[in-house]
């Protein structure tokens, strides 16, 4: 056993310059490869903060809105994110404007998991859609009906408040909240004195008819409550509300995860890097 190692030592002595050149080899290959595979680490900063201002805050702030609309990607990177009024906190109206190369790019180079869960909400808001205009519809057109048996005027889309008319727009609307939590009884409809109007729901105060004069708002109101209890007494219309209220719910679920894990990525330091085999995707960032 020792004369084996005796010959080992002495190969290794008499062949050192064999070593010496390999591993001046291994070094110098090692370093070639960390050399041409490293990232500029001030660009991928630069291109986190391109990502965040430029992609990131504006779909936050968009979807945060919960009565937006949620866009199709495709539509995001066609037309500008825009608020159609001024948002809490905001001195005046804002328009988005994505910008579409880097959207591509944080979808497919930085966090591709971000396109599928967009592509889940979308399809999700696009069913509430289809289900909340179902329900409205149901509820309208039993409202209208009431309405003209009762002789009571209303209009649907009205630009201005006429005294005198109901907002048909808004009942619907509270209706089918109410409906749909479960919470609907008829003193949710009560007048204010004050403001000379029929409000509707408690939380919201949704001011559905105003007076020129206050001499009939009793018989009005009487109607107004009739006429809610008449639609939360329709069994079709109680049960597509309770369809909806799922629909909705996933819906609420699916955008407030798209939310966190934008904000979860909006709140790092470091950026994700997808590569394709051992080069890194991203244009943005270049290596060394």
């Amino acid at each position: 056993m020792s004369q084996e190692v005796d010959s080992i030592l002495a190969f290794i002595r008499d062949n050192q310059w064999v070593f010496s050149i390999a591993g001046t080899s291994i070094s110098f290959l090692a370093g070639w490869y960390v050399a041409k595979h490293m990232v500029d680490s001030e660009a991928v900063k630069d291109h986190l903060q391109d990502l965040k201002a430029n992609v990131i805050d504006p779909l936050l702030v968009y979807l945060r809105e919960d009565d937006l609309t949620v866009p199709s990607i495709e539509d995001v990177k066609k037309n500008s994110l825009e608020l159609p009024y001024w948002p809490r906190g905001m001195d005046e109206a804002v328009k988005y404007k994505v910008d579409s190369i880097l959207l591509d790019d944080l979808l497919l180079n930085h966090y591709p998991f971000l396109k599928k869960e967009w592509e889940i909400l979308y399809n999700a808001a696009q069913k509430e859609k289809k289900e909340r205009e179902k329900l409205d519809n149901m509820i309208v057109e039993r409202l209208r009906s009431d309405c003209e048996r009762r002789g009571i005027k209303y209009q649907m889309h009205g630009t201005s408040k006429a005294s005198d008319v109901l907002d048909l727009a808004l009942l619907v609307a509270a209706l089918r909240k109410s409906l749909q939590q479960k919470k609907y009884n008829q003193d949710l409809a009560k007048f204010d004195y004050d403001q000379k109007l029929i409000l509707f729901d408690a939380e919201n105060t949704v001011g559905l008819y105003s007076f020129a004069q206050t001499n009939n708002y009793g018989e009005v109101l009487v109607n107004i409550k009739s006429m809610c209890t008449d639609v939360a007494s329709v069994p079709e219309i109680v049960q597509s509300a309770k369809e909806y209220d799922l629909i909705a719910s996933n819906l609420t679920k699916n955008r407030m995860k798209f939310i966190s894990d934008l904000g979860i990525i909006f709140r790092r330091t470091n950026l994700n890097l997808e590569k394709r085999g051992s080069k890194i995707k991203c244009i943005f960032v270049k290596t060394r």
